[in-house]
């Protein structure tokens, strides 16, 4: 079946219409080629595009979108390129002979070979297939594509001129050459990020477009490789200065393309300035893997089948956004916080007590756990969240002033016994405070049955990677325990 316009819509995650726009505008940030911006019209009033009811209608979906796209393209040699497509409510039907009744203008990116809608006589004018011109006059022929299909072959030969003779041709000899040799989505998709196109935009154009996505990403040569360089290391300085010059999301996407352009590069190894590695150190237990939705569907199946069988009803859950943390591991001797490791591969972490000793809210609160560890996640206060995250501020923090900014969220207390093993202890939530800190996090108050819509819902929405979700009712903790409380970071 031919792909139609809600097809490709439902596929890719974009319209075809904005994907053209889209490819456009970072085709044009080549600087190998000489081009402007995409032309786009404005979308076509949606009384003016009901009217047109007899037109081909992936046409009409596509003007109410945009009027019309022009973009065209060339370098200092001979290669060129284009696609002009035409406002569908200005069509004329003209005459035709060769077994077409009549046709109008569609795409006239190529002027010497035009491609045209056109129909049969036995066709109304809605059922219009796409044909192509010959330059040499000879009889027009069927393209044998639906209109989001033959924009999708277009794209991946960069609409090079007479791209049409060949619609199963490779993506496009001469500028494949100079693009990106990435094999990688992820480089890909930060290559696409670093030229202004978003992380939803960048994953629909690698699912568009497939491995000829690498069209819209030139190599790099020495000199801008340096550049990128010089761009990461001021940007990564700044940061730890307070005082950033580029966003989060900017930075890791140059930073990926940096290391797959040139994976041997110093700076990927590089160490703010002032800063030093933490000792790495394996965990005394390991740290279990993620959990997802359905096991959050099983603790509150349990939970409540618990609450029901003691006759606790009506009860509400408090659950609290975790927008940034970073999981960290405390483990106590005799009383004394001796070890705090991040959690790192879940096997392996960075012992970085030696700053979370700076602050004043972990290391004076006193705790009941004498020998074992604690578990939880670090967090950086909201107003810190557009500049920092929390490793980077735990790790890289250089007084207790700077630690103001972290607060620490104890989600599970395991107790050591004498032979060196460990076990969760009921009473974690007497064992050490469950906020410490300057803040505390977003939070929503829900019966049972609206926990997963909640936290699927934030989740979809980027509010956190994850939840701590917990029973707000004293009669309801009490029966549960340890179990009252539980960390879920879902993916």
């Amino acid at each position: 079946m031919p792909e139609s316009y809600d097809d490709f819509t439902e596929r890719v995650g974009f319209s075809i219409s904005h994907m053209l726009a889209l490819w456009g505008r970072l085709f044009a940030t080549r600087k190998d080629i000489r081009a402007k911006r995409p032309s786009v019209g404005k979308p076509l009033p949606k009384a003016k595009a009901d009217a047109l009811d007899e037109m081909p209608q992936d046409w009409v979906r596509f003007a109410r979108e945009s009027q019309s796209l022009k973009f065209r393209w060339e370098t200092d040699g001979d290669e060129k390129g284009g696609v002009d497509i035409q406002p569908v409510h200005r069509a004329d039907w003209d005459e035709m002979d060769e077994g077409w009744e009549a046709e109008t203008l569609f795409d006239y990116g190529n002027m010497d070979e035009p491609v045209s809608f056109a129909y049969r006589a036995e066709q109304p004018p809605a059922a219009a297939e796409l044909i192509r011109a010959d330059a040499e006059d000879s009889a027009p022929a069927a393209v044998g594509l639906s209109m989001t299909e033959y924009l999708t072959a277009g794209a991946r030969q960069a609409f090079t001129l007479y791209w049409q003779a060949d619609l199963q041709a490779p993506p496009q000899p001469a500028v494949r050459a100079r693009s990106l040799d990435a094999t990688k989505p992820e480089a890909i998709t930060a290559a696409l990020q670093a030229r202004g196109a978003t992380s939803d935009e960048a994953t629909a154009m690698v699912r568009w477009l497939g491995d000829a996505v690498v069209l819209l990403v030139p190599r790099r040569s020495d000199a801008e490789l340096k550049a990128m360089v010089r761009t990461l290391t001021k940007a990564q300085d700044g940061f730890f200065k307070g005082k950033p010059t580029m966003k989060d999301a900017e930075y890791d996407a140059l930073k990926i393309e940096l290391a797959e352009l040139d994976p041997d590069n110093k700076f990927l190894d590089r160490m703010p300035r002032g800063v030093t590695a933490w000792p790495r150190k394996a965990h005394p237990l390991p740290w279990p893997d993620g959990v997802t939705v359905d096991d959050l569907e099983d603790w509150l199946s349990d939970t409540q089948t618990r609450l029901q069988s003691s006759n606790v009803s009506k009860v509400e859950l408090r659950v609290k956004y975790i927008s940034d943390g970073m999981p960290v591991s405390l483990r106590y001797q005799g009383g004394r916080l001796v070890e705090a490791l991040t959690k790192g591969d879940g096997q392996e972490g960075e012992n970085i007590l030696r700053n979370l000793k700076k602050v004043p809210e972990v290391v004076t609160r006193k705790c009941n756990v004498k020998n074992g560890l604690v578990r939880g996640v670090l967090f950086v206060q909201q107003k810190w969240e557009a500049t920092h995250t929390a490793k980077d501020v735990a790790l890289n923090l250089k007084s207790p002033k700077d630690c103001k900014v972290l607060w620490f969220q104890a989600h599970e207390v395991l107790l050591a016994d004498d032979d060196g093993s460990y076990e969760d202890w009921s009473e974690r939530q007497r064992a050490f405070p469950i906020s410490i800190g300057m803040s505390s996090p977003n939070f929503a108050i829900v019966g049972a049955n609206q926990v997963r819509e909640v936290c699927v819902s934030a989740r979809e929405r980027g509010r956190g990677p994850g939840f701590i979700v917990e029973y707000e009712n004293a009669q309801a903790r009490e029966v549960l325990k340890a179990d009252a409380t539980r960390l879920f970071v879902l993916g």
